[in-house]
C-alpha cells in the first residue's frame, strides 16, 4: 500500500455514498413536491397515480438512508459509513490531508477541531478523525440514548420488515420515522463526505456549510413542480410542517 494507492481505494468508497445521498436528496424533494400539490392532484383524480408515485418515492428514501449505515459484512461486502471509518483506520500511515484548512473547517463544523492539537501529523490526525466518527456514527446500540440512533433503527425495521421482505407484523409494531429524522441522518452523511472529500481528495462536496450536489438533487423535483403547473395543477394553500410530522 502507498499513498496513491490508499487514495485510490478511499475514493472508490466515497462515490457510492455520495451516489445514496443524492438518490436520497432527489427521492425526498420529489416526495415534498409531490405532497405541496396533493389537494389539487386528488380533486383533478391524479391521487391514485401520484399515491403510487409517493410509495416508491419513500422506499427509495428508506432504502438510500439505510445504505449508507449499513454496517461492514465481511460475506457481502457494502459500501457505506462503517467501511469508509475501517478504510481510515487501517490506511492512516498512508493517507496524506490534502486540503487541510477545508478538512479542519468543516471538522468544526462537527465540534471536533477544538479538540485536535496543533501541529499532529497526518496518520494521527486521520487516526482521530476516524475515531471520531467512528464514536459518533448512528448505530441501532446506541438507540436508548441517541436520537439519530434511534431514527436509523426504525428505517431499518422498514426496510427489513416491510420493503425488502413481507413480514407478517402488523403496520402499527414498526416504529414510525419522519422525513426530518430521514434528513438529520442525511445531514450527517453529508457531513462525514464533506470532511473526506476535502481532506483525502481534494473534492469540494460541500462549500459554505452548503452540500453543493443537494441543490443538484433538486432538479427532478422543479421539473416536476413546473409540470404540474403548466398542467392547472395548483399548490396547496398552506403546506403546514409536512417534513417534521410527516411519517413513512
Amino acid at each position: 500500500m502507498n499513498a496513491d494507492e490508499a487514495k485510490s481505494a478511499l475514493k472508490l468508497e466515497i462515490e457510492p455514498l455520495v451516489a445514496n445521498v443524492f438518490l436520497a436528496d432527489q427521492a425526498y424533494y420529489l416526495l415534498k413536491t409531490s405532497g405541496d400539490f396533493a389537494d389539487d392532484l386528488n380533486v383533478a383524480n391524479f391521487g391514485n397515480l401520484f399515491g403510487f408515485l409517493q410509495s416508491i418515492l419513500s422506499d427509495t428514501f428508506i432504502l438510500s438512508v439505510t445504505k449508507i449505515f449499513e454496517k461492514e459484512n465481511t460475506r457481502y461486502p457494502t459500501h457505506s459509513i462503517p467501511v469508509v471509518i475501517s478504510l481510515l483506520e487501517k490506511n492512516s500511515d498512508f493517507l496524506n490531508i490534502i486540503e487541510k484548512y477545508n478538512f479542519l473547517r468543516v471538522l468544526n463544523d462537527t465540534g471536533l477541531r477544538g479538540s485536535i492539537p496543533e501541529g499532529l501529523q497526518d496518520s494521527e490526525l486521520t487516526r482521530r478523525v476516524a475515531g471520531y466518527f467512528r464514536g459518533s456514527l448512528p448505530d441501532i446500540s446506541k438507540k436508548e440514548n441517541c436520537g439519530l440512533s434511534l431514527a436509523l433503527d426504525a428505517a431499518k425495521s422498514i426496510r427489513n420488515k416491510r420493503i425488502a421482505h413481507d413480514e407478517k407484523v402488523m403496520a402499527n409494531s414498526l416504529l414510525p420515522v419522519t422525513w426530518k429524522e430521514l434528513n438529520k441522518l442525511l445531514a450527517y452523511a453529508r457531513s462525514f463526505i464533506g470532511a473526506i472529500g476535502w481532506g483525502y481528495l481534494s473534492i469540494a462536496y460541500e462549500a459554505n456549510k452548503e452540500y453543493i450536489l443537494s441543490r443538484d438533487a433538486m432538479h427532478t423535483s422543479a421539473a416536476m413542480r413546473r409540470l404540474l403547473k403548466n398542467a392547472g395543477i395548483r399548490e396547496n394553500e398552506s403546506v403546514g410542517e409536512r417534513e417534521r410530522n410527516h411519517f413513512l
